[in-house]
């Protein structure tokens, strides 16, 4: 639809319902959007979903259908706790926001890359070491493994680990 414009919010007009739903691709990465208005929800059938680099502080209700999900430098703090039903989710990357704590929220899904480089997050929870993620990149942590590297078991007396 627009990456790289102006767009501060998103109006998908009178006939979003229709619009919403055949909409399988969006990016409106690199403008100013605030707020991630709810009718969003209503696309059934989008599986990426690209708003990095715009000014969202908070989310509301996202898609369930998403399955790689980027919201890079913009200002968020926390994730809503209707992110846990992202279940299809497997790529997520939330660099470069303002997470002080690793999101709750990530628990029991089955991400299998997630990228939190740039944040304020000194620890990490302890079910991250026996979940599921098979890379992950935090470079605020001093960890840094690719998706090419050997696995890494961490035990629960890890420093890095809360």
């Amino acid at each position: 639809i627009g990456a790289h414009n102006l767009l501060q919010t998103l109006d998908f007009g009178e006939d979003s319902a229709l619009v919403l739903h055949h909409l399988y691709k969006l990016d409106v990465s690199s403008n100013r959007i605030k707020l991630v208005p709810p009718v969003l929800s209503l696309c059934t059938n989008l599986s990426v979903l690209d708003l990095s680099e715009n000014q969202i502080e908070q989310l509301e209700l996202l898609p369930d259908s998403l399955v790689t999900l980027t919201l890079c430098d913009n200002q968020i703090e926390v994730l809503p706790s209707t992110f846990s039903s992202l279940t299809r989710l497997r790529t997520l990357s939330l660099a470069r926001n303002r997470f002080t704590v690793f999101p709750p929220e990530l628990k029991g899904l089955r991400l299998t890359s997630v990228n939190f480089e740039e944040n304020s997050i000194s620890q990490l929870p302890w079910w991250l070491a026996v979940g599921n993620p098979k890379w992950f990149v935090s470079t605020n942590c001093g960890w840094r493994y690719r998706p090419t590297d050997r696995p890494v078991r961490l035990g629960r007396n890890d420093p890095r680990i809360k």
